[in-house]
C-alpha cells in the first residue's frame, strides 16, 4: 500500500506551533514589561470588578491635583501681596520719620521731605498696580484695571489729574493753623469720598450705586471651602497712607511762613501716614491668616491626594513574586515550544526508509 504524504497537515501544525510561539512570547514581553515597571500592562482588566473605582480613583486624584495647581498658584499671589504691602509701608515709616524728625528739630530740609514725599507716593501708586499672571493685584474684583491712576496723569473717566486735585485744595498756600486744619479735613473728605473711587482708584469700588458692598475678591480652596482674600487700593489704610504722601508730595512745607501752621500741617499729614501704616499692618496680618489657611488647605489636599494615589497603585500595581513566578514559567512554556518546533522541523520521512 502506497504511503501518502499531508502536506497540508505539515502546514497546518507548524503555522499553529507558529502562532502558539508568538502568543507565548506577547505574553512574556508583558510580564517582562509587568515584573520591570510593577504595574499591570492592562490595568483596567486586570481590575476587573473594581475598575470602576479604579477610574473613580484617577478622576479624584487628577481634582485635587488641579485644586492644589490652583492653590499653589494663589499661595503665589497672596506672597505678591504681602510683598507689595510691606514694601509701601517701609516706605510710608520712612517718609514719616522724616517728617517727625523735622518737627522736633523745628528746623530741616522741607525739600528734600517733598522730593522723599514725592518718590514714595509715586513707588506706591507702582505697587498698588501690581499685576500677577494678568490680572491686577489690589483692583478687587476689576482685575483687568490698574488699580491707580498715576500721580501726574488724567484719569481716563473724569479726565482729572489727582496731582491737580490735591493742589486745587492746598490752593495758594496756607496762612495759619486753622487753613492748614480746614484744608487737611478738605482733602481727608476727598480721600474718604467718591471722588477718590472716581479719579483716584480705577478698580471695583467698596459700595454699588445703590449702596450695597461690592464682592470682595475670594477663591474656592477645596469643595465646598471658599477663603476671601486679598487687599484693595481703595481700602481705608491704603487712603490714608496716599494721603499723608500727597499732603507731602504735592506742597513744599518750607513755603508755610507761619510756624503753628507749618507744624499743624506736618502733623495732619504725620497722622494720615500713621494711621496708614498701622491699617497696613493689620491688613498684612490679615493676608498672613489668609495664607495660613490656604496653608491648612493645601496640606490636607495634599495628604488627600497621597492617599488617593496610594489606592491607585494598590489596583494597578503587580505582585513582583506572583509576576516574577509567571515570566519563569512563560520562559519555560517558550524553551518548550522552540524545542517541539525544532524537533517537528527536524523530522523527515527520507530518515526511516
Amino acid at each position: 500500500m502506497p504511503i501518502v504524504l499531508n502536506p497540508v497537515a505539515n502546514y497546518g501544525q507548524s503555522s499553529s506551533l507558529r502562532q502558539d510561539v508568538a502568543t507565548v512570547r506577547d505574553r512574556l514581553d508583558n510580564v517582562g514589561q509587568e515584573v520591570a515597571t510593577g504595574k499591570r500592562t492592562d490595568i483596567y482588566r486586570a481590575a476587573g470588578a473594581d475598575a470602576t473605582e479604579l477610574l473613580q480613583l484617577h478622576a479624584a486624584f487628577e481634582r485635587q491635583q488641579a485644586q492644589i495647581d490652583a492653590d499653589k498658584a494663589l499661595a503665589t499671589r497672596l506672597d505678591a501681596m504681602s510683598s507689595v504691602m510691606d514694601s509701601i509701608r517701609t516706605l510710608g515709616e520712612q517718609v514719616r520719620t522724616a517728617a517727625v524728625n523735622l518737627t522736633v528739630t523745628g528746623s530741616g530740609d522741607y525739600g528734600a521731605l517733598k522730593a522723599a514725599s514725592h518718590t514714595a507716593l509715586e513707588h506706591m501708586i507702582g505697587q498698588l498696580n501690581t499685576r500677577h499672571a494678568g490680572a491686577a493685584l489690589f483692583a478687587g474684583v476689576e482685575t483687568a484695571s490698574a488699580a491707580l491712576t498715576g500721580w501726574t496723569d488724567a484719569d481716563t473717566g473724569t479726565g482729572q489729574v489727582p496731582r491737580d486735585l490735591v493742589a486745587g485744595i492746598i490752593g495758594g498756600g496756607i496762612t495759619d493753623a486753622a487753613d492748614a486744619a480746614a484744608k487737611a479735613a478738605d482733602l481727608e473728605a476727598l480721600f474718604a469720598g467718591p471722588d477718590f473711587e472716581a479719579t483716584f482708584y480705577n478698580g471695583a469700588p467698596q459700595v454699588d450705586g445703590a449702596g450695597n458692598p461690592v464682592p470682595r475678591l475670594s477663591a474656592r480652596i477645596d469643595a465646598g471651602v471658599t477663603l476671601d482674600f486679598g487687599v484693595q487700593a481703595n481700602d481705608g489704610p491704603l487712603r490714608d497712607l496716599y494721603r499723608g504722601l500727597a499732603m507731602f508730595a504735592a506742597f513744599d512745607v518750607s513755603a508755610i511762613a507761619d510756624g503753628p501752621a507749618r507744624e499743624a500741617w506736618i502733623g495732619a499729614a504725620t497722622d494720615a501716614l500713621s494711621s496708614g501704616i498701622s491699617g497696613t499692618i493689620e491688613m498684612e496680618a490679615r493676608l498672613g491668616s489668609q495664607r495660613n489657611a490656604l496653608d491648612e488647605t493645601l496640606a490636607l489636599l495634599e495628604s488627600r491626594s497621597d492617599l488617593y494615589n496610594a489606592q491607585i497603585n494598590d489596583l494597578q500595581s503587580v505582585d513582583p513574586y506572583e509576576a516574577a513566578t509567571r515570566l519563569a514559567d512563560l520562559e519555560t512554556q517558550l524553551e518548550a515550544s522552540y524545542l517541539v518546533t525544532r524537533r517537528l522541523a527536524d523530522l523527515s520521512f527520507l530518515r526511516y526508509m
